[in-house]
């Protein structure tokens, strides 16, 4: 099988270094570039299956890579990796060949993500569980071996069964999941703190409810497809990364109205 080849662009050593590494450890063939022009001309001529593309970089900074592989309509998908957060909204909605925006000092663990994400390579599971610190390699291999007897019973069903995880835990790390995900509200333990993150307008306007934050990546649940543009709206407003999973519109009105009906229900009983 042929390995995946990675274009590396960046043009501080250090980091430079630090990525490469990190992909030869994971399998990857890497090409580097320490400018933009370079990097430009290897996409074109070396089409590598991904490029991680910093923003900030002599002779041509990141930006006019980008606008030239859109002109172009150059499939090749980009990470890109930055120190310029607040762009990331803009990027997002103009460029579409961008598959993830990664703030320094990134994370190496987000990086592989990103880049399992962008390639199509899913990790199993289990070891994603483990990763985030929910179970513990013990409970893993237990699991599995459970599977292995049980071939038609999901991973998380066993989990939560051992007693591994609950079911907020389970849902709480689906939701947080890359691409697209589906959550059933009904079955999700709602904390209305979370859910008046957002305001109840805004929610009600693009049929939307947040469900989850964590760290800084607040997760939100809409009707597929989703609004691009309330996203990119909503994280500048509240400076948070938004990602959305699906949810059916009825249950999404349901939860609004108990929420927001709870809220106002202590000032009705209690006039001035």
């Amino acid at each position: 099988m042929r390995r995946r080849r990675i274009l590396v662009a960046e043009d501080d050593p250090t980091v430079l270094g630090l990525y490469c590494e990190l992909l030869h450890q994971e399998g990857y063939e890497v090409e580097t570039a320490t400018n933009g022009r370079d990097a430009l001309d290897k996409i074109r001529t070396q089409r590598p299956d991904l490029a991680i593309l910093d923003l900030k970089m002599p002779v041509m900074d990141g930006l006019e890579v980008l606008r030239q592989l859109y002109r172009e309509s150059n499939p090749t998908p980009i990470v890109v990796s930055t120190a310029h957060g607040e762009l990331k909204g803009d990027l997002e909605v103009t460029y579409g060949e961008v598959q993830a925006f990664l703030n320094k000092p990134v994370r190496l663990e987000d990086l592989t993500a990103a880049i399992r994400k962008a390639l199509g390579v899913s990790e199993p599971v289990g070891k994603l569980l483990q990763r985030y610190g929910l179970i513990s390699e013990g409970q893993l291999q237990e699991a599995l071996a459970r599977q292995s007897q049980q071939r038609e019973r999901k991973l998380g069903e066993i989990l939560i069964e051992m007693g591994a995880l609950d079911d907020q835990q389970w849902l709480n790390f689906i939701a947080r999941l890359p691409g697209v995900a589906r959550i059933s509200l009904k079955k999700y333990l709602l904390e209305p703190e979370i859910v008046r993150l957002v305001p109840e307008e805004f929610c009600r306007r693009v049929e939307l409810i947040a469900v989850d934050r964590f760290e800084g990546v607040l997760t939100v649940a809409m009707v597929y497809p989703y609004n691009l543009e309330a996203i990119h709206e909503l994280s500048k407003k509240l400076g948070l990364r938004v990602k959305a999973v699906m949810a059916t519109r009825p249950e999404i009105l349901e939860v609004l109205d108990m929420v927001f009906k709870a809220r106002k229900t202590p000032d009705s009983a209690n006039p001035a």
